[in-house]
């Protein structure tokens, strides 16, 4: 699947999906529960913690840079492309 301009809650759950991983097993891999995996995914939340998002990256694979490239809400982590 082509991740390009999703936002990081999309981005989250098609890399999950492709993965094949449940948002349990990302949850227990990220160290939160299954239902914040699902807050994150559903857009409950609308800024996940950086700490948080570098944890799912690594389980997912990524960077954090790849996660959250074309979400405005994270545009302080790419201050040089905006």
């Amino acid at each position: 699947m082509e991740y390009f301009r999703m936002i990081v809650r999309d981005k989250i759950k098609a890399l999950r999906k492709d993965m094949n991983i449940t948002a349990a097993e990302l949850a227990v891999k990220v160290g939160v529960t299954q239902a914040t995996i699902s807050r994150y995914e559903n857009g409950y939340v609308r800024r996940i913690p950086d700490d948080i998002l570098a944890k799912i990256s690594d389980a997912l694979n990524t960077t954090i840079g790849e996660l959250t490239v074309d979400d405005p809400v994270y545009s302080h982590l790419h201050k040089d492309k905006y």
